[in-house]
């Protein structure tokens, strides 16, 4: 997996929790991964970067996300999930006259 070398600043829960989903759902494919960090708070010395891997397996979209805050009171120190079957997507994105492609 060429990926997890590119990975590899990405904290481990992550990065294991793609390994495992990959392991499990056979033909699900890494679409995408990156992150964001930002100074949500008053105090704009604690920085917050939410991390997230976007996978595809088959006409469901799964986002795993996990999170980091320089402050370690304020960490999950778990991953979390989303997902949607690419239909829900098609649909949001008509509904909101942002979809293109007919």
């Amino acid at each position: 997996m060429e990926w997890t070398i590119a990975m590899k600043d990405y904290p481990e829960k992550l990065v294991k929790a793609v390994i495992e989903y990959l392991e499990a759902h056979k033909g699900a494919e890494l679409f995408h991964y990156d992150f964001h960090t930002s100074t949500p708070y008053k105090d704009k010395s604690i920085t917050v970067t939410n991390y997230r891997a976007y996978i595809v397996w088959g006409n469901l979209f799964e986002v795993l996300r996990f999170r980091t805050c320089s402050n370690p009171e304020w960490n999950y120190d778990e991953v979390s999930s989303d997902s949607m079957i690419m239909w829900e997507i098609e649909m949001c994105y008509k509904k909101s006259g942002m979809f293109l492609a007919e």
